[in-house]
């Protein structure tokens, strides 16, 4: 925590401010003290400072490595919005047959092979969720050509949010925070990074630095307040949950073994009074063998333990837990949990909606903050290398896109007939559809035409290349999207 940051604390800002408005939620009373108790003033840099970044950072670690609820969560975010990494799709002027524009996409693509691009954003994905943020300096790496896929020597050497800092930062410059240096404007002109990771497993750790320009590196993070410069974990509000979760699980677990493990109790039926020597020491163990009788001394009664533990409850509370940790990544309750076994087509239809949804707003920022400005620093040295076709229009001119993954249909037939019947009624076509799949519409006429054409130097009929509609098909727009 830098010098600025703790004289905040010791003042306190805003505990002792006069309310005049009539807002039950800003008046304090006893009844709500204790729970507003925390709340502070500070800026997105004070409020997300080093140690505090630091303290979320190392506990949200430890839960991805021992929660597999959460690991699962990371992981699954990781695969649906990067998947097996993005395609690109170019159109340059004067290109009517997109000769140029497919050498430079299968280009990219043998590149993006070769430094692992699709694994190295899973990666990034990956630390941006658990750590909260990630970093990606652009390097050269003479060994790249080596592989046989590429001229290019471009690479990304990813770094982790704990090496981004700077060990002689006190907080008096109001334009630097912990190792990004911006201007008054909020451009961000440069990293600095510590020449070993802090928590190295050398025995001395030096705090050398390195400065970096800003064009060679990418920070990926989640920006959730103005003016925020750095990341936390971006499940840090469920980190409570996650705790309470295992703690709940660990509890209904020894509560059924300890019912597992009483078969029963004897008592005596003896007064202190009566005289009668008692040979059992208390506590004492009975070995019982199973499925026989026992015959006891005089004055014992046996009773059979009672089995009394919260089961009937853990699921419940275990799904409605699941269920909170799943707000905070807008990830659905099957989807983080696993299990789709309460669900039906419209309701596992509906809540996939809202999830794909923010995976698009995702894959948008990843293109413009990631992908857009990796592929900008390809195509300067691709040209350098010669695998970008001479006496092309100015990278100005260049338009592209990026194709992922698509998601699996939950009910394939319904989805293929509101497919079918938007493309009838002309608000659809075969760019968007195979978009929606991850899929390149060109490559696909283009395979489509091959395999017609090989079809008919076969003998085969018109009914044998082209499909049938199914009987199920509907036959109005109306009840496509019904279905649908």
């Amino acid at each position: 925590m830098g010098i600025l940051s703790r004289i905040r604390s010791w003042i306190a800002p805003g505990k002792s401010r006069r309310v005049k408005g009539a807002y039950d939620a800003a008046q304090t009373t006893d009844e709500n003290a204790n729970h507003w108790a925390n709340t502070d003033n500070y800026s997105a840099n004070a409020g997300m400072d080093s140690g505090t970044r630091a303290i979320l950072r190392e506990r949200s670690r430890y839960e991805a490595d021992n929660n597999s609820y959460y690991r699962g969560a990371v992981e699954t975010r990781a695969s649906d919005l990067v998947g097996t990494g993005p395609r690109l799709q170019l159109q340059i002027p004067n290109d009517p047959t997109r000769s140029k524009a497919k050498q430079i996409e299968r280009a990219f693509a043998r590149w993006a092979r070769a430094i692992d691009y699709a694994e190295k954003l899973r990666l990034m994905e990956k630390a941006a969720l658990r750590d909260g943020e990630d970093f990606a300096v652009m390097i050269t790496n003479d060994r790249l050509p080596e592989s046989g896929l590429t001229k290019v020597t471009l690479d990304l050497r990813l770094y982790e949010a704990d090496q981004c800092t700077d060990p002689w930062d006190f907080g008096f410059d109001p334009l630097y925070t912990d190792g990004v240096r911006y201007d008054d404007r909020g451009n961000v002109e440069s990293y600095t990074f510590l020449k070993q990771h802090p928590g190295g497993v050398t025995p001395f750790v030096t705090w050398d630095t390195t400065e970096i320009p800003a064009e060679q590196v990418i920070h990926w993070y989640r920006p959730g307040r103005i003016g925020q410069h750095r990341g936390i974990p971006e499940m840090q509000a469920a980190l409570p949950l996650f705790a309470q979760l295992r703690r709940y699980t660990l509890a209904t677990l020894t509560a059924a073994e300890t019912a597992a493990m009483l078969a029963g109790v004897m008592k005596s039926t003896l007064s202190p009074e009566s005289g009668e020597a008692n040979d059992e020491s208390t506590f004492d163990k009975i070995p019982m063998a199973r499925g026989t009788l026992l015959t006891l001394p005089p004055g014992w009664e046996a009773s059979q333990f009672k089995p009394e533990q919260p089961t009937g409850t853990y699921k419940d509370f275990k799904n409605e837990l699941l269920n909170e940790i799943g707000r905070t990544i807008n990830m659905p309750f099957n989807v983080i949990a696993g299990n789709s076994s309460g669900y039906n087509y419209s309701s596992g239809r509906l809540d996939h909606q809202g999830y794909h949804r923010g995976i698009e707003v995702d894959r948008s920022r990843l293109r413009a903050r990631v992908i857009d400005p990796v592929f900008l620093a390809w195509v300067q040295e691709a040209a350098l290398a010669g695998e970008i076709p001479a006496a092309l229009p100015p990278l100005s001119e260049w338009v592209w896109d990026w194709f992922f993954d698509g998601w699996a249909a939950i009910d394939p037939l319904k989805e293929a007939n509101a497919r079918t019947v938007a493309m009838n009624g002309g608000w659809s076509n075969l760019a968007i559809v195979c978009a929606e799949d991850g899929l390149d519409w060109e490559e696909v006429l283009t395979q489509r035409a091959k395999e017609i054409a090989l079809a008919r130097s076969l003998g085969m009929t018109q009914a044998d290349i082209l499909p049938t509609i199914p009987d199920a098909a509907p036959a109005t727009a109306e009840e496509a999207f019904a279905n649908a």
